[in-house]
């Protein structure tokens, strides 16, 4: 999510599990690093690598979930004072060639790696007044490490991807070429056999003889400027946040993860979390969520659960791109399908991607299949029944429930149970229930011991 300080670059703050901290806490707390720096803060987890940007300052807390070693701190010493701490862990790291940032007694708080502030205490997992004040504090304590110099490094990862992605293009176009020498050579025979199929046949077959043709040439001579360009628009997707991160397998296979997904629909903003994506090097495309479900048993509204997306009408587009290798065009494409939402056709209704469970869809009808249907707590408690069920619907209408305990009919102003009573007669000082209604005036007490010791019939009131 991004904040925006009257008079300050965008300051970022992502979701990520194990998170205390509220969003506009953080961005107050590295407010001034955008104000001392002139560049856009991102505060999220670390994963492990380092993004090295002259445009951007990272704020990044060390985690249980990618890291090794956690060690309890029991106390931070800052400001000429040791604070006790609850919940708080930090982490042993290899930080060669970063400026270490301690606290007063020596102990490592983070790391800055030229324009990325790395804690190994993760301030971050923890509410309390100790880190709400700590993370400003050693903030600018790293303020004056900070490099914005790193022209050499991002020069360096950018040749290393082109080198990486390289490898990866041709072992995609050497499968792609056998896959398409079957594909033609299945083509040409059924095309032999019969009639009705000529038409088809032969039309696809020029379109994969043409993109066999291309990719062989691929195979043959690279075309260094194409790869070049899809390293940096790549490189250019991770820059700009929508991603966090794009490999490449041995296998040619490519993995990206992305930046932490949003729907809005409806005047409503659903906080999807971020997804990993995989595209084989047949062109098969896969989809996970990273940071859980909530109440959905799909990663997403159109990804099926075996992580195959519904692509809709842009699945031929998609294919056109993988068909080129043009996989940073295909990565943009499918981080815009991810934030999108069709109420016509998903696999699941995207109020079950709702964190809070606030948002109620009005073509969706939540009594349908509810376990809780006409119990006590639909009839009193639930939000979506308005007044669709009521009292004479309830599960419990008439039980020992319904007389002692449910808050609708404290005074048996709903229903009394001397109404249609099962029993054809009752003795007044045997029957707690009548002793209650006389309590409650719905009843007359008995005259006197003969009349309390006599029989008589049960109301019949309506």
């Amino acid at each position: 999510m991004t904040r925006t300080l009257q008079g300050l670059p965008a300051i970022t703050v992502e979701r990520w599990p194990g998170r205390v901290f509220r969003e506009d806490d953080l961005a107050e707390a590295v407010a001034f690093l955008a104000l001392k720096t002139g560049k856009p803060v991102r505060v999220r987890e670390h994963r492990g690598s380092i993004q090295y940007s002259s445009q951007v300052v990272n704020v990044e807390f060390r985690t249980e979930a990618h890291n090794l070693d956690p060690v309890p701190v029991e106390t931070v010493a800052f400001s000429g004072n040791s604070f006790s701490c609850e919940d708080l862990t930090r982490f042993r790291v290899d930080a060669d060639g970063a400026a270490e940032v301690t606290d007063e007694s020596g102990m490592p708080v983070a790391h800055v790696f030229h324009n990325n502030v790395v804690f190994t205490v993760n301030f971050a997992g923890s509410g309390d007044e100790v880190s709400r004040l700590a993370i400003p504090f050693f903030l600018e304590k790293a303020l004056p490490f900070l490099d914005f110099e790193v022209e050499a490094l991002v020069e360096e990862e950018h040749q290393a991807k082109e080198r990486v992605f390289r490898e990866a293009y041709l072992r995609a176009a050497r499968e792609r070429v056998r896959e398409r020498e079957l594909e033609l050579s299945d083509l040409e025979r059924a095309s032999a056999r019969a009639y009705e199929t000529i038409m088809t046949s032969e039309s696809r077959r020029r379109v994969v003889a043409a993109e066999l043709s291309g990719l062989k040439s691929f195979e043959e001579k690279p075309p260094e400027d194409e790869i070049r360009r899809q390293v940096t628009s790549l490189s250019e997707l991770e820059a700009s946040g929508q991603y966090r991160k794009v490999t490449f397998r041995e296998n040619g296979t490519v993995e990206a993860e992305t930046s932490p997904v949003e729907i809005e629909y409806n005047d409503y903003v659903f906080p999807l979390g971020a997804y990993s994506i995989l595209i084989s090097p047949k062109g098969l495309i896969t989809i996970d969520a990273i940071d859980g479900r909530y109440r959905a048993s799909h990663p997403h509204p159109h990804v099926g659960t075996d992580g195959v997306p519904c692509l809709g009408n842009i699945s031929a587009d998609i294919a056109k791109m993988l068909g080129r290798m043009q996989v940073a065009e295909t990565l943009q494409l499918l981080k815009e399908f991810l934030s999108s939402y069709n109420p016509d056709n998903p696999y699941e209704n995207i109020s079950h991607f709702d964190p809070y469970d606030e948002y109620v869809d009005p073509d969706e009808d939540p009594c349908q299949g509810c376990d809780d249907s006409c119990t006590p707590h639909c009839i009193t408690s639930c939000r979506h029944n308005d007044s669709i069920f009521t009292c004479s619907d309830c599960t419990e209408m008439r039980t020992d429930y319904c007389y002692g305990e449910c808050a609708l009919n404290e005074q048996f102003e709903v229903f009394c149970p001397c109404d249609y009573c099962n029993h054809e007669h009752c003795i007044h000082d045997e029957c707690p229930d009548y002793a209650r209604a006389v309590e409650l005036g719905i009843q007359q007490a008995p005259a006197n011991e003969d009349e309390a010791a006599e029989p008589v019939e049960s109301s019949q009131n309506s």
